[in-house]
């Protein structure tokens, strides 16, 4: 049974939430699954959304960012990078059964002991075809956060990923359960006929020959029936 984190969770639902709690706090989050797709994004920065990913050089650069981070990570911590597009993420993993399902990130940031290198975002505006005097303002509106404030704040989102993990495998483990129910056949106690779902009752031969392919019926006698067939006849 293939786990797909969009599965196990109600994507809109967090969606919601997020955006809830960025307008709060307004701490950006991304949550990414293992095949690339972007489930829940809420506070990206512009910087990015409208220039860095619409721009397939600077895109690659986020892509090698994300895999970086993903290839990094390990439960219970978070990886942080500063990608070639000179801006910080943190990423944390979300899994199930030691599978990731996805990665859950935070950013695009500075630290307020880093000043952004100007000269570095007018070049590369001017290098990739991006409206200097636009790139340079959405590079102004863009998060700044302390070092103590980025722990605070992964912390929190420690815990975060571990709760939606404990929750995706506890939706996993229900929809098997629920599965492995759904293979159980109703059989009747006495005849031991069996109900399809037309609410048809059958005998078990032909149930499974409506059923199932390739199957061929041996028929015998176990030595329990053998034994009280002979009394039987005594």
């Amino acid at each position: 049974m293939k786990i797909l984190f969009k599965d196990m969770i109600d994507t809109t639902k967090l969606q919601s939430m997020m955006d809830k709690f960025y307008k709060a706090t307004k701490i950006p989050i991304g949550i990414i699954d293992i095949e690339g797709d972007i489930l829940v994004a809420t506070g990206w920065q512009d910087i990015c959304t409208k220039f860095h990913r619409m721009n397939p050089l600077t895109s690659h650069r986020c892509h090698i960012s994300d895999k970086y981070i993903e290839n990094n990570l390990s439960d219970g911590k978070y990886v942080q990078y500063k990608c070639k597009n000179n801006m910080w993420d943190i990423g944390v993993p979300i899994t199930v059964k030691d599978h990731q399902l996805a990665t859950l990130f935070v950013g695009q940031f500075f630290y307020d002991d880093e000043k952004p290198d100007i000269e570095f975002f007018e070049n590369q505006a001017k290098e990739f075809g991006f409206d200097v005097d636009a790139y340079l303002t959405a590079l102004k509106n863009v998060r700044v956060f302390t070092r103590e404030e980025i722990k605070n704040i992964m912390g929190f989102y420690i815990e975060f990923a571990s709760f939606i993990s404990e929750l995706a495998y506890k939706n996993w483990q229900l929809k098997k359960d629920i599965k492995q129910l759904e293979g159980l056949l109703p059989i009747c106690a006495w005849c031991k006929k069996i109900r399809d779902k037309k609410g048809q009752w059958d005998q078990v031969e032909s149930y499974i020959d409506k059923h199932t392919e390739n199957v061929k019926f041996s028929h015998g006698i176990c030595p329990e029936c053998l034994s009280k067939e002979k009394n039987n006849l005594e």
